[in-house]
């Protein structure tokens, strides 16, 4: 009786672990969009496997918001399905200028769409990255 539960103690154990290495390991599109936009902002494009255009696209948005001097823009992800190996990642990017009394004077806004495929087990890599429609006033 004690050998058993030993065993299934340790077997709930491994599960947990094996679990636990999977959520905390799996690179999803998502996360993958999000560290490329931060490398990029941080100034660290080197670091990624991004072609250097597509990189300098992802860097004008910021680089927008940055020369207008609105901050940090709001970036909001969603994922869509293309295949098994294959998302689409859009990203939205939204910064709003304010008058001296706090009231909004311009909303700026500009979308990249990502295209990843899977790499590894767990690894998504970004193909192409393409300006849907360029930062600028939103109408």
């Amino acid at each position: 009786m004690r050998k058993r539960i030993i065993r299934i103690s340790g077997l709930l154990l491994a599960v947990l672990a094996f679990t636990f290495w999977l959520t905390l390991g799996l690179a999803t599109p998502i996360q993958t969009v999000e560290d490329a936009l931060e490398a990029v902002r941080a100034g660290r494009a080197g670091e990624l496997a991004l072609d250097q255009a597509d990189a300098g696209k992802i860097a004008g948005f910021f680089q927008f918001a940055q020369t207008k001097q609105l901050g940090e823009p709001e970036v909001t992800l969603s994922e869509h399905f293309v295949s098994a190996d294959e998302r689409q990642v859009v990203a939205r990017f939204l910064a709003i200028e304010y008058n001296p009394n706090r009231t909004v004077r311009q909303i700026y806004g500009g979308t990249l769409m990502f295209a990843l495929h899977k790499s590894a087990f767990a690894a998504w890599r970004i193909t192409q990255v393409e300006v849907s429609q360029q930062m600028g006033p939103h109408d």
